[in-house]
């Protein structure tokens, strides 16, 4: 059986526990930081106690342990990206799609979420897949093949 052969709902599970994404927005800003990581877990059913244990040492690991009660509105933009990093993470995805996780964020910040992806890429074994405009300010990602669209097609760099 084939991710394509099974049923809508299924496959959007199956798919959903394999991948992980971190998106440039991180959710309502009324919602609580905590609440937002927890998202994907309560999404694939995961029982409360389990999903808060993961949303804590999610947190944790981008560096925000007391982040689990603040608003997204008094977040600053590096800790929004922290925020929705630990949402893609906390499902442990095989597989990591970030879009620009370092764009409109200082240089400190910057410094920080690449050093995070890293770590996460090295202790995990999680395949990170990265789209950058910045093909200088990502260059300490490049841990393996980096490929560029041009012309319709991806070509090595």
């Amino acid at each position: 059986m084939t991710v394509r052969t099974l049923p809508a709902q299924s496959r959007c599970a199956s798919q959903s526990a394999a991948y992980g994404h971190g998106l440039p927005e991180t959710g309502s800003a009324e919602h609580h930081s905590g609440k937002n990581v927890a998202f994907g877990l309560k999404f694939r059913g995961a029982p409360e106690a389990e999903a808060q244990q993961k949303v804590k040492a999610a947190l944790e690991l981008v560096g925000l342990p007391h982040f689990a009660d603040r608003k997204a509105v008094t977040l600053s933009g590096g800790e929004m990206q922290r925020v929705a990093l630990a949402r893609a993470i906390v499902t442990e995805p095989e597989v990591l799609l970030l879009d620009e996780p370092t764009a409109n964020l200082d240089p400190v910040s910057s410094d920080l979420i690449e050093e995070l992806i890293l770590r996460i890429n090295k202790e995990s074994g999680t395949t990170v897949i990265m789209a950058t405009h910045d093909m200088t300010r990502d260059s300490g990602l490049r841990t393996g093949s980096v490929l560029s669209w041009m012309g319709g097609s991806f070509r090595p760099v």
